[in-house]
């Protein structure tokens, strides 16, 4: 048995109420100006178009899942084509509800903003949990900046495709939408140029988002794409960097 799989219940992850909100609500928050620097939504933004393309699509999302909470992997056809940016947001976007909270994770290294997120450099993430059954869930999620919105960074360790398709990736996801029925889970993947990771990681989200970067990708590599991640389980298509208005 390899040690993701020794990852049992949690006592502390079952069952819950609305107190988590009320935990997050003592750090210094980013300022409109920051959010604006790193290309995160928030109501004030002047270019409303970006803030109401999200909650569109969070509001089809929602529709999916009959209104119930979810877990939705965000993955690119591409490194770099954008998953990051609008896994960030959507989560974002689901903050802004204040009866919501959202739990960003990080399934992929190479994202700096989650950093300028966090106040202080985690000590473990998702990599450290999969691969050492000591570390309790609630030790790798860290509060960030931003209200209502909680983080579970990648991790100083790399992670191979078993372990993110193991028992305790599976558990993970569960207990942290399980234990708060406003939490929505929102898995940042590893583009569809790695198939056996995206593949693997669809299988514990309820659904997943595929983002195109615009005028790069052809035709049959968005259909490539589709069906490794599974056409059941692809619930829309992002075009980034649309220049369109």
């Amino acid at each position: 048995m390899s040690p993701a799989d020794m990852h049992g219940p949690r006592n502390e992850l079952e069952g819950g109420t609305r107190a988590r909100i009320t935990e997050m609500a003592d750090i210094p928050r980013l300022a409109p100006a920051e959010l604006d620097r790193l290309q995160i939504v928030h109501p004030l933004m002047p270019d409303t178009v970006v803030l109401e393309s999200f909650q569109g699509l969070l509001g089809k999302l929602l529709e999916r899942a009959d209104r119930k909470n979810f877990v939705v992997g965000v993955t690119s056809i591409t490194p770099g084509g954008g998953a990051s940016f609008v896994s960030l947001n959507l989560a974002a976007t689901v903050a802004l509800d204040h009866h919501r909270t959202a739990l960003l994770v990080e399934a992929g290294p190479g994202n700096p903003t989650i950093q300028q997120l966090l106040m202080l450099p985690p000590d473990y993430g998702l990599t450290e949990y999969l691969q050492d059954p000591a570390i309790d869930i609630e030790g790798i999620i860290y509060s960030s900046r931003i209200p209502r919105l909680r983080v579970i960074p990648y991790g100083k360790a790399f992670a191979e495709t078993r372990l993110l398709n193991s028992a305790g990736m599976q558990h993970l996801l569960q207990a942290a939408r399980s234990r708060y029925s406003d939490r929505y889970v929102i898995v940042d993947v590893p583009p569809s140029t790695q198939p056996d990771t995206a593949r693997a990681l669809s299988r514990w989200c309820d659904f997943m988002v595929l983002v195109v970067p615009y005028g790069e990708v052809s035709i049959s590599q968005v259909r490539d794409a589709a069906d490794a991640i599974g056409r059941d389980k692809l619930a829309g298509v992002v075009i980034n960097r649309d220049p369109a208005p």
